[in-house]
C-alpha cells in the first residue's frame, strides 16, 4: 500500500509541474504579444492604442473644415462613440480619440483608420476600429467641435450618423457659465445597432426632420420637448424615453417599435404605431392614434394611453392589451385577443365606436349623446359596459359565450333587450339574467324607468350570463 501511495504522489507532482510549465508558457506568450503589439504569435495578436488626433482639414485634399458652409455631415463608425458639441476651440475641428486595447485572432484587422472628405456635396467622416474577440477597452470617439464663440449652431446643416455599438450624444452635457453652448441642428438622423442615443438639454429641440433608430439601445432626450415636421422612431428591442414629442405641422409621428419600449408625456400630432411584444406608455396623444397597416401590425403589445384627442383606428391588433382612459373622437378597434379597456370614472366614449376582440375581454365606459352608435363584440370574452350618463343612442353588445355586465345610474331611461346568440329573447325569469333595474313591464325588452321611446337602446346578445346593476 505504501508503494502505491508513493506512485500516486509522484504522479500528482509530475502533473502539477506539467500544468505549471503550460501556465508559464501561456504567460510568456501573452507577455510577448503585449510587448510586440499587432504581431501575430501562434495565431493571436494583441493591439493597443493611445492616440488623439485633431483634424482641422480634410484628409484627402487638405481643405479647411468649415461647418457653416457644410449642408450635410455624414458620420460612419463601428464601435466609436460620436459626440457633437460646442467647445472652447478656435476653429471647426474633429477629434479622433483611440484608447482601445485587446486581443484578436491573426486574421482580424486591428488597424485604426479615419478619413474626412467632401463627397457628393456632403462632408463624410469614416472610421474603422480594431476588431478582436476580447476588447479590454473600446474607448474610441469621434468628436465634432464648433467654437463656443461661433454664432453658427448647425441651423442649416443635416447630420446623418450611423454606428454599430457606438453611442451618440448630440449637444453639450455641460458648459461654462456665461457661454452659449446651444446647438440648433436643422435635420438629424441617427442609427445605431446597440449603441445609445442621447439628445442633451443644450440641443434645441426643434428640427425640420428627426429620425432616431437604435435596434437594441436606449434613446432619450434631456430637452423638455422635441419638435419636427417629419418625426420617425424605430427599434427592434430598444427603449425610447421622451417628455414631449411634437409634430410641428400636426402630422403623423411614425413609431416602429418591434419588441421595444416607448414612453412619453405628450405626443402632439397623430401617432402611427407598428410593434411586436412592445410596451407603450403615453400620457396624451393630441390627435389620432393609428395602426392601419395590415401587413405590419400591432402584435402582442401592452399599450397604455391617458388621452387620445382624436380618433382611434386600430383594426389589426393581434393579441394585444389596450388601455385608454379618454377618447375624444371615434374608436375603431379590432383584435384577435387581449383585453381592451376604454374610459375612466369621469370620462368615456363620446362618439361612435366599434370594438371587437376574438377571445379577450372588453371593458368600456360611455359618455353618450344622441348622434353616436356603439358596437362591442367578442367570441368568448366578457364585456363590461358602464354608462356615465343616460343612454342616448343605440348600443349593440355581442358575446358568443362570455358574460355581459351592464352598469347604469339610478333614474336612467332606456330600452334593454336581452337575447341569446341565436336571437331568441330571454324570459325575464331566466337564470341567465340578473337585473337590478326599475321597470314598469315584466317582459323582455325591458323598459327601464318607464321609457317608451325607440332611440335609447341597449341590445345584448350572448349565450353567457347577463347582469344589469346600478352604480
Amino acid at each position: 500500500m505504501a508503494k502505491k501511495e508513493k506512485v500516486k504522489r509522484g504522479f500528482g507532482m509530475y502533473l502539477f509541474l506539467f500544468l505549471l510549465f503550460i501556465a508559464c508558457l501561456f504567460v510568456i506568450w501573452v507577455i510577448a504579444m503585449m510587448f510586440l503589439p499587432q504581431r501575430v504569435i501562434l495565431g493571436l495578436q494583441y493591439y493597443s492604442y493611445n492616440t488623439q488626433v485633431t483634424a482641422e482639414k480634410t484628409t484627402d485634399s487638405g481643405l479647411d473644415l468649415s461647418f457653416e458652409t457644410t449642408r450635410k455631415i455624414v458620420i460612419n463608425t463601428n464601435s466609436s462613440n460620436v459626440l457633437v458639441q460646442k467647445a472652447d476651440v478656435e476653429k471647426d475641428r474633429v477629434l479622433f480619440v483611440n484608447k482601445s486595447f485587446g486581443f484578436a485572432t491573426g486574421s482580424d484587422n486591428v488597424s485604426y483608420t479615419h478619413e474626412i472628405k467632401y463627397s457628393g456635396g456632403a462632408l463624410t467622416i469614416n472610421v474603422t476600429e480594431p476588431q478582436g474577440f476580447l476588447k479590454l477597452s473600446n474607448n474610441t470617439q469621434v468628436v465634432i467641435q464648433i467654437p463656443l464663440s461661433s454664432t453658427y449652431k448647425f441651423e442649416n446643416t443635416e447630420f446623418v450618423v450611423s454606428t454599430e455599438s457606438g453611442s451618440v450624444v448630440v449637444g453639450n452635457t455641460a458648459t461654462k457659465d456665461g457661454t452659449d453652448a446651444q446647438l440648433n441642428i436643422e435635420k438629424l438622423s441617427v442609427s445605431t445597432q446597440s449603441g445609445n442615443i442621447r439628445l442633451t438639454e443644450f440641443l434645441d429641440g426643434s428640427f425640420s426632420s428627426l429620425f432616431l433608430s437604435s435596434k437594441t439601445g436606449r434613446c432619450s432626450a434631456d430637452h423638455s420637448s422635441l419638435s419636427a415636421s417629419s418625426l420617425k422612431l424605430a427599434t427592434e428591442n430598444g427603449k425610447f424615453a421622451f417628455k414631449d414629442l411634437l409634430h410641428s405641422t400636426g402630422g403623423i409621428i411614425e413609431a416602429n417599435l418591434g419588441s421595444g419600449e416607448l414612453s412619453a408625456k405628450t405626443m402632439s400630432g397623430s401617432l402611427s404605431l407598428v410593434c411586436k411584444d412592445a410596451k407603450v406608455n403615453i400620457d396624451n396623444i393630441t390627435e389620432d392614434f393609428i395602426g392601419n397597416n395590415m401587413k405590419d401590425t400591432i402584435n402582442r403589445a401592452n399599450i397604455t394611453v391617458g388621452r387620445v384627442g382624436g380618433d382611434i383606428s386600430l383594426p389589426y391588433l393581434k393579441d394585444s392589451n389596450l388601455t385608454i382612459n379618454e377618447v375624444a373622437g371615434e374608436a375603431n378597434i379590432e383584435s384577435t385577443g387581449g383585453n381592451i379597456t376604454i374610459g375612466s370614472d369621469t370620462t368615456g366614449l363620446t362618439k361612435t365606436s366599434y370594438i371587437k376582440t376574438k377571445n379577450g375581454n372588453i371593458n368600456v365606459k360611455i359618455s353618450d349623446n344622441a348622434l353616436t352608435k356603439h358596437n362591442f363584440s367578442t367570441e368568448s370574452g366578457n364585456i363590461s359596459l358602464t354608462y356615465l350618463n343616460e343612454p342616448n343612442s343605440t348600443t349593440n353588445v355581442i358575446s358568443s359565450s362570455g358574460n355581459v355586465n351592464l352598469y347604469v345610474k339610478s333614474g336612467y331611461k332606456f330600452k334593454l333587450t336581452m337575447k341569446d346568440s341565436a336571437g331568441k329573447l330571454y324570459e325575464k325569469t331566466s337564470s341567465k339574467i340578473s337585473i337590478d333595474l326599475v321597470a314598469d313591464n315584466l317582459t323582455n325588452p325591458l323598459l327601464v324607468n318607464g321609457y317608451t321611446g325607440d332611440t335609447k337602446l341597449v341590445d345584448i346578445s350572448t349565450n353567457g350570463n347577463i347582469t344589469a346593476k346600478l352604480i
